[in-house]
């Protein structure tokens, strides 16, 4: 693979968690540490960032490392697919902590009847920390 998917493959990735948290560019850069333009930069797919600047920003997003990192090209989501789960998200977060966890624990139930890898879907449902 080039280095400029491999870039642009982790400017999606980035952008993803980052809209699945309902953060805006501006508030993930001041989340990380980072000014505006080196994370537009990223998501666009531009530059080399250094494995540091990826660290803050991982974990500004509460995602491990090598989940913005690891490329396999089957894990790509569709944009399609990426807006039925914010969408599902934005719903879920509207339930009480008991409902939630009844629609985590279905979730694992099925990912494991399945034979998929179990999703913890309960970090996306956990709205960004408010660092201001």
């Amino acid at each position: 693979m080039s280095d400029k998917n491999l870039f642009d493959v982790l400017g999606r990735r980035v952008a993803n968690a980052r809209k699945l948290r309902n953060m805006t560019q501006a508030e993930l850069g001041k989340a990380s540490g980072k000014i505006l333009n080196t994370i537009s930069e990223i998501e666009r797919g531009e530059g080399n960032p250094k494995i540091a600047t990826l660290h803050a920003i991982a974990h500004a997003l509460r995602v491990p490392l090598a989940e913005l990192l690891v490329y396999e090209p089957h894990t790509i989501v569709t944009d399609e697919i990426k807006k039925v789960y914010i969408n599902t998200i934005h719903e879920i977060r509207k339930l009480t902590p008991e409902q939630m966890k009844m629609v985590c624990d279905m979730v694992k139930t099925i990912n494991k009847s399945s034979n998929n890898e179990p999703t913890d879907i309960y970090n996306d449902l956990i709205p960004p920390a408010d660092n201001g």
